[in-house]
């Protein structure tokens, strides 16, 4: 591995899991990346112009997919393929799942009024598209997150689900670890004031099979 990828993943720290199987299987991380480079990937999400809107049944963002070209050229390290291979062997040992070496990182922003419904990302046999994942591992970037900005994660029982069951707040340069599957009903709170910004790392199981039924 060269060595500007070598001093890239010494910045992955991955500290702080705990692990929940409910409402589905999940995990959250209180630290991602040094907070050094957590403050240099926000600060560049806040100044470029790369960002794109999308919109679905289900969500409205900006969005882009970072890349080594892409990137300020203090950042391009955390994009090259040697560093992603870091990247998936650190979620690979969090998840204790083997992944297909394919994954793709988004950046995301969801501004005043952003926000998803309840939805689970499960793609049937037949309907998995180009971006098809089985796991996806979230990086929030934010400053001064409160409560009343809106924005957080909420894990639910079923798609009917009033109240989540449990809701993870986007702190700064935390994660949050999600195996999709029939069950994995989720939602973004509506974003009410600021910009959230996030990392979205997806991936797919080696076999490409769900763990879930």
């Amino acid at each position: 591995m060269k060595r500007a990828a070598l001093d890239a993943a010494s910045r992955l720290l991955l500290t702080g899991v705990s692990r929940s199987d409910t409402p589905f299987s999940h995990f959250t991380v209180e630290h991602v990346f040094t907070p050094d480079l957590a403050l240099s990937l926000l600060e560049w999400l806040e100044e470029t112009d790369q960002w794109h809107l999308k919109t679905a049944e289900h969500f409205r963002m900006f969005s882009f997919f970072p890349s080594e070209e892409s990137a300020p050229l203090h950042l391009r390290d955390v994009f090259t393929p040697s560093f992603g291979a870091v990247l998936r062997n650190r979620l690979e040992d969090l998840f204790c799942t083997r992944f297909d070496e394919r994954f793709f990182i988004a950046a995301n922003k969801h501004s005043q009024g952003h926000g998803t419904s309840i939805h689970n990302d499960y793609a049937a046999l037949g309907k998995q598209e180009r971006y098809f994942f089985t796991h996806r591992f979230l990086v929030y970037l934010i400053r001064d997150w409160d409560v009343s900005a809106g924005g957080s994660l909420g894990l639910f029982t079923s798609p009917d689900s009033t109240v989540p069951y449990r809701t993870i707040p986007p702190l700064h340069n935390t994660g949050v670890g999600m195996v999709m599957g029939k069950k994995s009903f989720h939602a973004l709170d509506p974003v009410n004031a600021g910009d959230r910004y996030s990392l979205t790392i997806s991936l797919v199981s080696a076999t490409g099979d769900y763990e879930e039924s």
